[in-house]
C-alpha cells in the first residue's frame, strides 16, 4: 500500500521529445507557412519551396539564392542558406544549409543549485538533384 502511495512521487521526470531532427519539419518558405506548411505543388522557381518538394527543383531554380532569417519563439532562431544550379542534359542540383539555435539555458539539477549556462543548436547540410525524365505540358 504504501509503495502505491510513494511510486507517483518517485516517477517524477521530464518527458522529452518523441522524435528526432524534429527541426526538419518547420517550415522553411514563407509562402509555406503562410498557407498552413504545405504548398507542394507551387511550380514558379521559388528555391524554398524544394524543400518540401524536391520535384519543384527544376531549370527555372537555377542561379537562384535564397537566405532566411527567423526570430523564432522564446529567443529560438532558425534560417536557411540554398542555392540551386541547372546544367542542361545532367539535371538541376541544389544545396542548403538550414540550423535552428535554441538559445541559452540555466544548467541546475533538481534541487535548484546553478552550475552555469548552456545553449542548443542543430545543423543540417541538404543536397538535392532533379532531373526531367519527360515533360508532359
Amino acid at each position: 500500500m504504501l509503495a502505491a502511495f510513494l511510486l507517483p512521487m518517485v516517477s517524477f521526470c521530464q518527458i522529452g521529445g518523441n522524435y528526432v531532427y524534429e527541426f526538419l519539419s518547420i517550415p522553411l518558405s514563407p509562402r509555406s507557412s503562410a498557407l498552413g506548411g504545405s504548398a507542394i505543388a507551387i511550380n514558379d522557381g521559388d528555391i524554398t519551396l524544394a524543400y518540401e518538394n524536391p520535384a519543384l527543383l527544376t531549370p527555372t531554380t537555377s542561379g537562384k539564392f535564397a537566405i532566411q532569417y527567423v526570430n523564432y519563439l522564446s529567443d529560438v532562431n532558425y534560417g536557411l542558406v540554398s542555392y540551386a544550379k541547372d546544367i542542361s542534359k545532367v539535371g538541376t542540383f541544389g544545396i542548403g544549409l538550414q540550423y535552428v539555435n535554441g538559445g541559452e539555458f540555466i544548467n541546475a539539477d533538481a534541487d535548484g543549485n546553478t552550475f552555469g549556462t548552456f545553449g542548443t543548436s542543430e545543423l543540417a547540410l541538404n543536397l538535392a538533384y532533379n532531373k526531367t525524365i519527360n515533360r508532359l505540358v
